[in-house]
């Protein structure tokens, strides 16, 4: 690869973490003489924390590879977000039996957590049912 040509490829991945929602983005190749190669991405995430993650190789063209297959890995940010929202809604509904919250507020919930789910495993858009009376 040429410089432009890894340059071009590094700017790449900075713009392929931006698009999944991270913010920061760094992406590097490094080499030494008579060391090891490697390349990095390093972020910050939704919850302002900082992300890295390096690959070593033979080649720019591997490394930049491998920094790919790692951000492929990564889900999109409406995924996320989806994945997190229910682990409050579980956690707000343990807690409510846990207080002694009635059935009848907890039972909605629990069923619109259920279409939740589902919808994520099947990847139906459809998120909320508007007979829920909240």
């Amino acid at each position: 690869m040429t410089e432009q040509e890894i340059q071009a490829a590094l700017n790449a991945v900075s713009a392929r973490v931006l698009a999944l929602g991270m913010s920061r983005p760094s992406a590097e190749l490094h080499f030494s003489a008579n060391g090891t190669q490697y390349a990095k991405v390093s972020y910050y995430d939704e919850q302002d924390v900082y992300q890295s993650e390096s690959y070593w190789g033979n080649s720019a063209r591997e490394m930049i590879a491998l920094l790919n297959e790692y951000l492929a890995t990564i889900p999109p940010r409406e995924d996320r977000e989806r994945t997190e929202y229910l682990r409050k809604l579980a956690a707000t509904i343990e807690y409510g039996k846990k207080i002694g919250i009635d059935e009848e507020f907890i039972n909605p919930l629990a069923l619109q957590m259920k279409k939740l789910s589902s919808n994520i495993i099947e990847h139906k858009p459809a998120l909320v049912d508007d007979d829920v009376p909240f």
